[in-house]
């Protein structure tokens, strides 16, 4: 059965994921650690500056201005095919400098998914013991009113 978690209550939630307000205990997290490991995000290859280039061209508008360019060309209009093959360059390659630093973002390609993990000792609350866990990082309190 597929569950629309926005639709349930907390109760429910609690009951489906067999835990409760207080989190895991520990025997619990333990045991939930060994069953579905630790949940980490793995780290992907990094991508080196000319793949993230080349990756900037499938994006639709630019496959867009690169048949306008293709058509142009092929009109005689080839200072406008040059200009909008320029612009089309030039977006590409400043889409080089977010894909580079994506790397660098806690969570972000680099699959470092704890700003503070330097390994298994150190790991501390960034180390969810599977579905239910009460570790990790938490939600703020809301404000009734």
């Amino acid at each position: 059965m597929e569950h629309f978690w926005y639709q349930l209550s907390k109760e429910e939630v609690f009951s489906l994921l067999k835990t409760g307000e207080g989190g895991l205990s520990p025997a619990e997290a333990q045991k939930r650690l060994k069953k579905f490991g630790p949940n980490l995000i793995h780290k992907k290859a990094l991508s080196s500056p000319i793949k993230i280039f080349l990756a900037q061209f499938q994006d639709f508008m630019v496959m867009v201005l690169l048949a306008a360019t293709f058509i142009l060309a092929f009109m005689g209009e080839i200072m406008d095919a040059l200009t909008i093959l320029n612009h089309s360059v030039y977006q590409c390659l400043l889409g080089i400098y977010p894909g580079i630093q994506g790397r660098k973002i806690p969570g972000g390609p680099s699959g470092d998914s704890c700003p503070q993990s330097q390994g298994p000792e150190k790991w501390g609350d960034c180390l969810d013991t599977g579905p239910g866990s009460g570790s990790g990082a938490r939600a703020a309190p809301r404000k009734r009113g």
